[in-house]
């Protein structure tokens, strides 16, 4: 197609297998598609991009599920290894070949929307016909070969972005995208394209499918749908409801079926397999024939209208242990949960490659009674992950952190140390109306030369945090946290302290800051700017 435009070169080669993936794929439209965070991989923690190619053209209605006959264009590492730290290594030295991949839509939508219950956010190209003819045969090419997999550069956003370069170069998509690239970065480069995108439709994971089910139900409906999903027999539902709230009962039941058991069901002679045909079987009888309805979505939701991905910060500070301090930092990625929410996930923190530095006024020299500033690294984050999922009736899964760096201790077994860290916690969390409690038991390893005769300590303690969202922009949040230690004099130490982060403007936001360690104390006031 390159060498007909440029060079009119008109001489036609048959290619059956490429004549045979053009009719397969049949693209009349194309979408860039964001598929939300997911904190339990670590290839998905940062979300992922693919390309959805549609038989029906822009602006025409889909057929009801006609999208999962689509294909999708996948790029993704090809892993040879399970082992968390190689795969970690490899993924960021390009230790992985990767390559594209063309599959029906449905098996990406299986595999996200299903599997692991993460939204899909389709974002429609304004692309003509020639444009897609480009990009659909710039795919087949690219099946033919590997790159070096780098999950900070070469990855699955930066190669979407020159898939759709295809079709249009002088949008410059791959040159106006971030060196370090994630997922969400490139729907934001393309959102701000003018022309580019013509419209954003939510595909909700099943999760959130039947959790928006069970809102329908009032309370007597809620006692039925119980009964029916403590057993899975229809018969135990009363025989004097009426045809509409048994359909809702059993529409609801065989949502709880396909998120509960979401693999398992797909099964013929699987026993949740079982249970669904009875559920159809009944839900057929009742003669009703329910309108799907679209989930509401709330605009401020979408992905591209979060805040910047990097962020840098200037705090002003005092405490007990000197009169005045300056903090600089910086965050490569991505989100913790004091920030805004909108367009990120509620429940997480996401963070990596987070310094801080540290300019101390009033320091005491190691000889002598004179004072001088010292500038110093306070801390550094590698990784710094929290997934604080919420327990329900329906959903029991464990609240989680880990956090692998440096930081500077202060209690009373090495005031201002500066030490390697690994820190892992399990617990469980809740959220009522606008609150979050988060209770996590966490072992902790610190390492220092003045920590004792060893050199390290090891401890392990309740962490308590309290969050309340005065807005999706105004956040508090009050800790508190205590530890016993093993190899080390004091056998215990603590730490409390409250944060309150309100974002005044996008990407703007002012923090205020109190930390309690022992007899150590210092209050800051900060300016972040995410970018």
């Amino acid at each position: 197609l390159y060498f007909k435009d440029k060079l009119g070169l008109v001489k036609n080669t048959n290619c059956p297998k490429y004549d045979a993936f053009v009719k397969r794929t049949a693209a009349k439209s194309i979408s860039l598609v964001f598929s939300s965070y997911y904190l339990n991989a670590p290839a998905s923690a940062f979300g992922h991009t693919l390309l959805r190619l549609s038989k029906t053209p822009t602006g025409k209605k889909v057929p009801e599920g006609g999208e999962l006959l689509d294909y999708a264009a996948n790029y993704a590492a090809m892993v040879t290894t399970s082992n968390a730290l190689l795969y970690g290594l490899a993924g960021l030295t390009g230790g992985f070949n990767g390559e594209f991949t063309a599959m029906p839509y449905f098996y990406k939508v299986r595999e996200y929307n299903d599997y692991e219950s993460r939204d899909l956010w389709e974002y429609q190209l304004n692309l003509d016909q020639k444009q897609i003819n480009k990009v659909v045969a710039h795919i087949w090419e690219m099946g033919q070969t590997t790159f070096q997999y780098f999950y900070l550069t070469g990855n699955c956003a930066y190669h979407m972005m020159g898939l759709i370069d295809i079709a249009n170069p002088t949008w410059r998509l791959t040159e106006r995208t971030p060196f370090f690239v994630i997922p969400a970065s490139t729907i934001r480069v393309a959102m701000e394209t003018p022309g580019l995108v013509t419209k954003v439709l939510f595909r909700p994971s099943k999760k959130k499918q039947f959790f928006a089910s069970l809102k329908k139900l009032n309370k007597s409906e809620y006692r039925e749908f119980e009964k029916l999903t403590a057993h899975k027999n229809p018969n135990d539902l009363s025989a004097g409801l009426e045809k509409s709230s048994r359909a809702r009962i059993l529409d609801s039941g065989m949502d709880y079926l396909d998120f509960t058991y979401s693999k398992e069901i797909l099964l013929d002679k699987s026993v949740a397999n079982a249970w669904k045909r009875k559920f159809l079987i009944a839900r057929a009888k009742t003669g009703i024939r329910t309108k799907k309805e679209k989930i509401p979505t709330k605009e401020v939701e979408m992905p591209h209208r979060g805040h910047g991905l990097r962020r840098l910060s200037l705090r002003e500070g005092s405490g007990n242990q000197y009169n005045h301090f300056t903090q600089f930092e910086y965050r490569f990625a991505l989100h913790d949960l004091m920030d805004a929410t909108a367009g990120q996930s509620p429940y997480s923190t996401m963070e990596m490659g987070n310094a801080k530095f540290r300019l101390t006024d009033w320091e005491k020299k190691s000889r002598g009674n004179g004072l001088r500033a010292k500038f110093r690294l306070e801390s550094f984050s590698l990784m710094r992950v929290r997934a604080l999922n919420t327990i329900t009736k329906r959903s029991k899964k464990w609240s989680w952190r880990a956090h692998f760096g440096t930081k500077t201790i202060k209690d009373r077994d090495c005031v201002s140390c500066f030490s390697p860290t690994a820190e892992l916690g399990f617990g469980g969390s809740v959220a009522p109306g606008k609150w979050l409690f988060s209770l996590l038991l966490a072992p902790e390893f610190n390492a220092n030369s003045e920590l004792g005769h060893r050199g390290f300590r090891a401890g392990i303690g309740p962490e308590l945090d309290v969050f309340y969202n005065f807005a999706e922009n105004i956040k508090l949040k009050v800790f508190g946290e205590i530890k016993t230690w093993q190899f080390v004099k004091r056998d215990y130490s603590y730490r409390y302290g409250t944060d309150f982060r309100w974002g005044f403007k996008k990407n703007w936001a002012l923090d205020i800051a109190y930390t309690r360690h022992h007899a150590l104390w210092e209050t800051s006031t900060g300016l972040l700017f995410y970018y």
